[in-house]
């Protein structure tokens, strides 16, 4: 999914009406573009836009064109909000989670990814099976790789435990190995998760201790063990025993080669 470069300063504007300024923009770019190398491009930040405002039927029409253009770049993108609204939909109706997701969508792309994370961790911690929660758990984990990647994992690794089989499963499995080989990397003393810094970092959440306690499983041992170079094997393996002639079994191969290699001549 490409990420929006659009900065609009100030309280001034709610998302809603940067949307609609963002909408008019792209109409009038794409406008312009006529049939250019810029068209498809305007037409994806269309059906982004629409989207992002819930209007998921005017993303469909958008779909549809860009979709027949096979050498598009943005032809995958528009096929991946396709499965979003296709599973967010039930018996023609959207669905709560679907309207959750756009938002969610709209703050990541724009940057505020703390923000994107406060909306959705509350649905996706619950113990209700829906579609999109998939959806939903990749993208908090996207949000907070990079700043977060200990509670990327955790989440990841709780998800999995519950639902080992679900429609993104090979790629949530991928993600946790991949995250656990940066603990390793990063070789930190983890401790226990403080409940007040969480707070403060996300003064959003209705119940930050509800959060540590689904993140934790009340094992604080699972971050030391996962960050270990047995436990990062063990990630990679627990891919390959799943899928293992999947997209990502191969490079869940040459990584666990690297690490035993390394093991053998340190």
């Amino acid at each position: 999914m490409i990420k929006l470069s659009w900065n609009i300063s100030g309280d001034a504007f709610s998302s809603s009406r940067v949307i609609t300024t963002m909408h008019v923009s792209f109409t009038r770019s794409n406008k312009l573009a006529k049939n250019s190398s810029l068209a498809s491009k305007t037409r994806y930040y269309l059906c982004l836009t629409d989207f992002y405002s819930g209007d998921y039927e005017f993303a469909k029409i958008q779909m549809h064109a860009l979709e027949r253009e096979h050498t598009s770049m943005y032809a995958n993108d528009a096929l991946k909000l396709r499965m979003y609204i296709q599973d967010g939909m039930m018996r023609d109706s959207v669905t709560a989670p679907l309207n959750q997701f756009s938002h969610a969508l709209y703050l990541y792309d724009t940057g505020k990814n703390d923000a994107a994370v406060d909306s959705l961790l509350p649905r996706v911690i619950s113990y209700d099976r829906f579609e999109l929660k998939d959806d939903m758990v990749l993208l908090i984990v996207k949000a907070w790789r990079d700043t977060h990647p200990e509670l990327s994992y955790l989440l990841i690794d709780r998800f999995l435990q519950n639902n080992p089989s679900g429609a993104l499963a090979e790629r949530l499995y991928w993600e946790r190995a991949r995250l656990a080989h940066t603990l390793f990397k990063d070789q930190k003393d983890f401790k226990k998760l403080n409940i007040e810094e969480f707070k403060k970092a996300h003064p959003d959440l209705p119940d930050s201790s509800q959060v540590i306690a689904y993140l934790t499983s009340n094992d604080d041992s699972r971050l030391q063990k996962a960050s270990t170079k047995d436990g990062v094997i063990q990630a990679y393996e627990d891919l390959l025993k799943h899928y293992p002639r999947a997209f990502y079994a191969t490079y869940a191969r040459n990584q666990i080669q690297k690490l035993q290699e390394e093991a053998s001549t340190s």
